[in-house]
């Protein structure tokens, strides 16, 4: 499935009270990932995309990413198997004069499905005789 969203940062927000918004997806694995900074955004508008308290994008908690006429194409895979299936994104925005909106497309495929021996190793706790293992 093929979500998207965005984030509006108004004009002198701080870093010390970004902006967020929810980003609500669906389980499954995020397989690509997409981030847009639009033209006219001379590297004034940072983001970070967090999964409950863990940094996604950028995964360092000391960054934010930041672009002018930039688009990110992350082929990243981000596992979401446990309720909520959401993100959180953060932004702020050094520039006085214009807010800025970033916008955001991923990817969201289900799982993969478990081979059998796999199925079979979770359930006893070792591979079966016949796995040759």
């Amino acid at each position: 499935m093929f979500f998207k969203t965005n984030l509006l940062i108004p004009r002198n927000t701080s870093i010390i009270s970004p902006v967020s918004v929810t980003w609500k997806l669906t389980y499954g694995q995020i397989m690509n990932w997409w981030i847009l900074f639009r033209p006219g955004n001379p590297e004034l508008a940072h983001i970070q995309v967090l999964h409950r308290l863990h940094h996604v994008i950028p995964t360092s908690p000391d960054e934010w990413l930041t672009a002018d006429n930039y688009v990110f194409g992350i082929p990243d895979r981000y596992n979401l198997f446990e309720d909520p299936f959401e993100l959180t994104i953060y932004g702020y925005n050094l520039d006085v004069a214009f807010p800025h909106t970033v916008l955001f497309h991923a990817n969201v495929l289900p799982p993969p499905r478990p081979r059998p021996q796999q199925f079979l190793q979770r359930l006893f706790g070792q591979p079966p005789p016949e796995a040759g293992v």
